[in-house]
């Protein structure tokens, strides 16, 4: 037997996943016939978050099984029928295996890439749900006036059991191995470059003025969404950013930035950008809010772009999207609060990513400042 394996996340970075994830519906800012409106509506990035962590928890218990699960048949006769009456564990599996499909299809991106066990495991047993999910989920009566109990008992042992071979086989396999390690690797090595970039802000600067943005596309305009692609964003969040060279409300002061690209249901492809600017001029920059969603909406994407951000009510974040906050770089709790808002953005893709093209990249950063040398004592 493969060796057990061990979840992703411990129940505590589950909580704070769960915490961290808009609940309810999003606040998204338009514009509709030349005037700007805000509207709600509502996320099922929750639904998504919990779908892909029962699915990891299945995966994980599977690993514990020595055999297939199994399953009970009940012929009707008076209907020619018959019916398949899964046990718990197998019902458990179907569900978990549901959970996989329904994510890889409210996701939008071209080619979506779950996490080396998900992976394995939806793929393991893609031929047996695809002939028995319904009949499984629904307790559905298989309806065939030829067919023999035996043979579709066989036909189910058949299907059920080349996925659990499949799946014990694969997660004790060193391809399996290599690749949980190489994904540990990525997701070590992005969530590192992002809290070292803020360190070395803080440590550059007493105090940062720090402006969070959630940037995407009006989800009310079917057209608008038809084109909210992953090269669309970024042509679009590209000539946000190259236009600070020139923009005289950015000047000098914005010392700064980095953002992560995520595929949300509905809303689809969005970014969240943070800019950091030099603390001490924070009031000049009361008002970038409204000038930058001013040049999204209406200068970079004619219209068709949005800013969402949670609703007032709705679980504590102290990184607010949309909004401007100073904080100080001795302040321990202001540090440690950006830190986990940045880690949470990095965290999801333990279990779901985005596959993009080799040279494209689903989060960037500016350059870190130069930090004075000191001279060793002679």
């Amino acid at each position: 037997m493969a060796r057990p394996l061990k979840p992703t996340f411990n129940p505590a970075e589950r909580e704070e996943l769960h915490r961290l994830t808009s609940d309810g519906p999003l606040e998204m800012t338009y514009m509709n016939n030349g005037e700007y409106e805000r509207q709600s509506m509502r996320t099922s990035e929750p639904d998504h978050l919990q779908q892909l962590l029962n699915a990891e928890q299945l995966a994980v218990t599977h690993s514990h099984w020595r055999q297939a699960p199994n399953y009970q048949l009940s012929p009707i006769e008076s209907r020619h029928s018959i019916r398949v009456v899964p046990s718990d564990e197998l019902r458990k599996l179907v569900y978990a295996w549901q959970d996989l499909a329904d994510v890889m299809e409210t996701s939008t991106s071209s080619a979506k890439q779950l996490s080396p066990r998900l992976e394995h495991f939806f793929a393991a047993y893609k031929t047996f749900m695809l002939r028995y999910r319904e009949e499984l989920l629904q307790q559905r009566e298989v309806f065939d006036p030829g067919l023999n109990i035996n043979t579709l008992r066989h036909d189910i042992d058949k299907h059920l059991e080349e996925g659990f071979d499949y799946y014990q086989q694969a997660i004790r396999s060193h391809t399996f191995r290599r690749a949980i390690k190489q994904n540990q690797t990525n997701h070590n090595r992005n969530r590192r470059s992002l809290l070292n970039y803020v360190e070395v802000l803080l440590e550059a600067y007493p105090s940062l003025y720090v402006l969070h943005l959630d940037l995407g596309y009006n989800v009310f305009n079917d057209a608008t969404m038809l084109k909210a692609t992953y090269s669309r964003l970024r042509e679009d969040l590209n000539a946000l950013l190259h236009a600070r060279h020139r923009n005289p409300m950015w000047k000098d002061d914005l010392v700064g930035h980095l953002w992560k690209i995520e595929d949300a249901p509905l809303r689809r492809f969005h970014a969240h950008l943070f800019l950091f600017y030099n603390g001490v001029t924070a009031e000049h920059h009361q008002q970038d809010v409204n000038r930058l969603q001013q040049r999204w909406i209406e200068e970079i994407t004619h219209q068709e772009g949005a800013l969402y951000a949670r609703r007032k009510g709705q679980k504590s974040v102290w990184v607010p999207e949309n909004r401007g906050y100073l904080i100080t770089s001795n302040d321990v709790t202001q540090v440690h609060q950006l830190k986990e808002y940045l880690n949470y953005l990095v965290q999801i893709d333990k279990l779901f990513g985005l596959e993009t093209l080799p040279q494209a990249r689903v989060f960037g950063k500016g350059n870190a400042p130069n930090l004075p040398t000191i001279a060793p004592n002679e």
